[in-house]
């Protein structure tokens, strides 16, 4: 129905498409990849088209390295790849034009740990295993929690929910 030719990720291809409101979707990558949001509309034929509402170059602006961002409420929540500078490894809210509404802060760094949400608190882990838990909110990075649940061996497994039980794992451990 559609097809792009300009959006490339050179390496590790990870993050999942997101579906947002209105026939938008939002598309990103790390290691200097970036973020494309793209329109998608009707055209002849039953075809679609997908326009470009906006590119975010380099991984600066927006891009994922290892997780998919997470759209919630009307906004986008992620954690930005270490090419983003001094905003590397930070839980960032996007509104759906692509504009940062909030950083979390120097902190807090998420690295490429996984991300949820869930009953509308932001669920992040580090790479150290440290487990985070803040308000969804475009108002503003409120930390309501933090504590270590593992002992940081690549903890970048998706976060699960079976049962209202939260499970983690990393390389070497699961626990719930």
């Amino acid at each position: 129905l559609w097809q792009r030719d300009d959006w490339r990720v050179n390496f590790a291809n990870v993050p999942a498409p997101v579906p947002m409101d209105d026939g938008r979707i939002l598309l990103s990558g790390g290691y200097g990849t970036g973020a494309l949001l793209v329109h998608l509309k009707e055209a002849e034929g039953g075809r679609l088209t997908a326009e470009t509402v906006r590119r975010m170059e380099k991984s600066k602006e927006f891009g994922c390295e290892q997780q998919t961002p997470v759209f919630y409420g009307g906004y986008i929540y992620g954690v930005l790849p270490k090419e983003a500078g001094s905003l590397g490894g930070q839980l960032v809210c996007m509104a759906p034009d692509g504009r940062h509404v909030w950083a979390n802060g120097s902190a807090n760094r998420f690295g490429l740990g996984p991300w949820m949400i869930a009953d509308g608190c932001v669920l992040a882990m580090n790479d150290d295993g440290v487990l985070s838990m803040a308000e969804a909110t475009p108002a503003g990075f409120k930390l309501l929690a933090k504590a270590r649940v593992l002992d940081g061996h690549e903890t970048w497994a998706p976060l699960a929910i079976a049962g209202g039980r939260l499970i983690v794992r990393d390389l070497q451990r699961m626990v719930c």
